[in-house]
């Protein structure tokens, strides 16, 4: 979907930044963050599923209680 594309390409263009929901939802879908609900999680695990489907590896890794970032 176009803002799980938008999630990997800020991902890529930041590679070794810890993102907080905020910010990923806010350059995904260009409006301001209003509180916690799941459409981040959603999103990042329909991303992890699909390329799940062509590799093993894990490239989307959860920082407990801060974000999601690229896996090292």
């Amino acid at each position: 979907t176009q803002q799980e594309f938008k999630i990997l390409e800020l991902f890529m263009m930041h590679p070794d930044k810890v993102f907080r929901k905020q910010e990923i939802y806010q350059y995904a879908w260009d409006e301001y963050y209003i509180g916690e609900d799941k459409t981040i999680n959603v999103h990042i695990s329909n991303i992890r599923q699909k390329i799940k489907k062509i590799s093993d590896q894990d490239y989307i890794e959860t920082i407990w209680g801060i974000g999601f970032r690229l896996n090292k």
